[in-house]
C-alpha cells in the first residue's frame, strides 16, 4: 500500500534459493536494487536491513529469524511464532537479550468486526457480558482429506496445523473482544479422524493415505477477566472441530450473552481468521431482551 511505502523500503528478500528470491522480486515488481538472499545469516549481516519480516512455513520461522535477532535486527514474525514452545522460547530469550523490538502477527483483532463488537459492548447496549459460547468447524481440509500442498498439517511437530493456527487465531480474536481468558479445568484434545487422504491440489485425485497426529476436535472452558463490560465470573466456552458441516449449518456461531441482551455472530463458510471478507459476509445480530427485538448490523 502507499501508506506502507511511505514508511518502509524493501531492501532485501530471502527465499529458499537466490534464484527463487530473484523470481519473487520480479513477480512483485520490486526495484532492481532489492538484494536476493538464500542464507539467513547473510541477510542478517546486511547493514541496510533494519527490520526483518518472517512469513515462511511455521517450521522455518526459527531458522530464518534467529540469525537476524542475534544480529540485533528488529523482527516481525507471523503467528505461530515457532513450531513448538522450545524454539519460541529461544527466539524470545535472544530478542530480550539483544533488546530489540519484536512483534508476532495475528490479523483477526484488526478487522472491522472486532472493532464494532468492542464498540457495542462498551456502549452497554446488552449490559455486562455474563457468558460467551463459540461453535466452529471447517478449516482448510474436508472431513477425510487434505490437499497435497498442506500435507504437513498432519504432522504436529511442524507447527502449522488446525490446532496451532485456527485455534490460535480464534482464541486471539475472542480475547481481543472479550478480554483475557483463563482456562478452567482440563481442555479436550481429540483426534477423531487420524486417517486422511492426500489429494492433488488441482484435480483432487487421491495420492496416498497418511496418519495425522494433530487434534481435530478441541474444546475448552475459561473464565473471563472482569472489565467495564464483562461481569465478574463471566465464562467462555469454545468447541472447534475440523471437518464438514452439517448441510445448511454455518461454519461458525458465536453468542455473547449479556444482562440486557445477546449478540450473535454467524459466519457461513469460514472461522474467524477471515470473517468479514466480502466473499464470506457475516451476520451480526443483537437481541434486546426487553423489547424482544432483533437488530441486524
Amino acid at each position: 500500500s502507499e501508506k506502507g511505502k511511505s514508511k518502509y523500503t524493501i531492501v532485501a528478500l530471502l527465499n529458499s534459493s537466490v534464484a527463487a528470491a530473484k523470481d519473487a522480486i520480479a513477480a512483485y515488481d520490486l526495484p532492481s536494487t532489492v538484494k536476493a538472499y538464500a542464507d539467513p545469516t547473510a541477510l542478517a549481516a546486511d547493514p541496510d536491513v533494519d527490520l526483518v519480516i518472517c512469513t515462511t512455513r511455521v517450521d522455518k520461522h526459527y531458522l530464518t529469524s534467529f540469525p537476524s535477532i542475534e544480529a540485533g535486527k528488529d523482527t516481525f514474525i507471523e503467528w505461530p511464532l515457532a513450531q513448538d514452545a522450545h524454539h519460541a522460547r529461544l527466539l524470545t530469550e535472544k530478542a530480550k537479550e539483544k533488546g530489540i523490538k519484536t512483534l508476532v502477527a495475528l490479523q483477526g483483532p484488526l478487522g472491522p468486526l472486532p472493532e464494532k463488537l468492542r464498540e457495542v459492548l462498551a456502549s452497554g447496549r446488552i449490559g455486562k457480558v455474563l457468558s460467551s459460547e463459540v461453535r466452529a468447524f471447517g478449516g482448510i481440509n474436508s472431513r477425510d482429506s487434505i490437499p497435497e500442498g498442506l500435507k504437513y498439517f498432519t504432522d504436529l511437530k511442524i507447527g502449522g496445523n488446525y490446532f496451532h493456527i485456527q485455534l490460535g487465531d480464534l482464541s486471539d480474536f475472542l480475547q481481543s473482544v472479550l478480554g483475557e481468558a483463563t482456562p478452567l479445568g482440563a481442555s479436550l484434545l481429540q483426534i477423531q479422524r487420524p486417517s486422511l487422504k492426500v489429494t492433488t491440489d488441482s484435480s483432487g485425485a487421491v495420492l496416498e493415505t497418511v496418519t495425522s497426529n494433530t487434534p481435530d476436535l478441541i474444546a475448552f472452558n475459561a473464565t473471563l477477566s472482569e472489565s467495564s463490560y464483562v461481569a465478574k465470573g463471566a465464562s467462555l466456552g469454545v468447541r472447534l472441530r475440523r471437518g464438514q458441516a452439517y448441510p445448511g449449518d454455518p461454519a461458525l456461531v458465536w453468542n455473547i450473552h449479556g444482562e440486557k441482551g445477546e449478540i450473535r455472530i454467524v459466519s457461513p463458510t469460514t472461522t474467524l481468521t477471515t470473517i468479514g471478507s466480502p466473499t464470506d459476509p457475516q451476520e451480526f445480530e443483537i437481541h434486546d431482551f426487553e423489547s424482544v427485538e432483533v437488530w441486524l448490523f
